[in-house]
């Protein structure tokens, strides 16, 4: 009998290796189902390579174990299990991507162990997840780089890998939404952000999501078998509640439900709200910043003629000690002001 992950992690000799304590019973947990079964294995970032000898080891009978890392150095690895293999490359490039399908066209296990940065973290799950068998398990790791501002986190970062993983949540409970948008448009705000896309099916494939501490776990399995299915209603005795037997058979979708399209809390919605109105106070602060111009000007049109009016105001003063017909030029030249057109 082989020994468990956390024995084979403490004991081995090779090449180093760098997990977590927590990690390997989480991973006897959710890969022992997997230990002895003709298994591919695709892990993101290989660092010093130790990681994919212990995959090989824990999983006897796999056939394909495929790591990847952008570091050129990684390639001068060697190991002595031909089922090991490591391709160099950004894992977010269609090259690389060629180059695993080359490999095997499909994985049963997919671990993300790479950058951790939220943006690589998500594009790499969209790229490879239609890659994943059914009852197949996605792992990413070390997700307290989500919560960091470095890698493209923090708590409440709308574009964060955890809000992603958060949002993910909802897909296996879609068939209760009731509401006029698809799964697309629930995750189109990451794809908009981060210039991705993703086909419907395959989102239909999320069977179940688990969270541990800093690490996300995704099961897939077959989009028909991840519906709640039909109701069950079984025995005879019914002393609190009657007439629940006619239920048996039904299905969700034959209750009676009132649903809301509470779009008003979705941190989205806010954003683009707060976007639309940063938009329109921009805009008012220009024409704001327009009208004031125009005010500056007209006031300083209004201080030139009070000039003009205190000059004259002076020449009346002397003009009225003087004879009659020289008082008469300071108000011809008054209606010459007053008469001119403005400007």
């Amino acid at each position: 009998m082989t020994k468990n992950l956390k024995e084979l992690l403490i004991n081995h000799k090779g090449k180093l290796i760098d997990k977590w304590s927590s990690y390997a019973k989480v991973y006897d947990q959710i890969l022992s189902p997997y230990k002895e079964k003709s298994i591919n294995l695709f892990e993101i970032g290989v660092f010093n390579g130790g990681s994919l000898e212990l995959w090989a080891e824990y999983f006897i009978n796999a056939q394909n174990i495929v790591g990847c890392d952008i570091i050129n150095e990684c390639a001068q690895l060697q190991y002595e299990d031909p089922r090991i293999s490591i391709i160099i490359g950004d894992a977010n490039t269609n090259s690389v991507e060629e180059e695993l399908s080359e490999l095997s066209p499909d994985f049963d296990i997919i671990i993300d162990d790479g950058s951790h940065r939220s943006k690589d973290i998500i594009s790499s799950f969209i790229r490879y997840f239609k890659h994943l068998n059914h009852d197949g398990v996605y792992i990413f790791e070390d997700l307290h780089a989500s919560y960091w501002k470095g890698f493209g986190g923090g708590l409440h970062y709308p574009y964060s890998a955890m809000s992603f993983f958060k949002r993910l949540a909802d897909i296996p409970n879609f068939e209760h939404w009731h509401l006029p948008y698809s799964k697309k448009d629930y995750f189109q705000p990451f794809f908009d952000y981060y210039q991705l896309q993703m086909n419907e099916y395959h989102l239909s494939k999320i069977h179940s999501i688990d969270f541990y501490n800093s690490l996300c776990v995704i099961h897939t399995n077959k989009p028909d078998d991840n519906k709640l299915g039909n109701r069950i209603v079984a025995g005879s005795e019914s002393h609190i509640v009657e007439d629940f037997q006619p239920l048996n058979g039904t299905t969700i979708h034959d209750m009676a439900v009132e649903t809301v399209l509470d779009l008003k809390y979705d941190k989205f919605y806010l954003l683009k709200k707060q976007e639309e109105l940063e938009k329109d106070v921009a805009q008012k602060t220009s024409r704001i910043q327009g009208l004031e111009k125009d005010v500056a000007k007209k006031t300083s049109r209004i201080q030139d003629l009070e000039k003009q009016a205190n000059q004259l105001e002076q020449e009346l003063k002397f003009y009225a000690t003087s004879t009659s017909w020289q008082i008469t030029r300071p108000f011809r030249k008054l209606r010459k002001i007053f008469t001119k057109k403005p400007d």
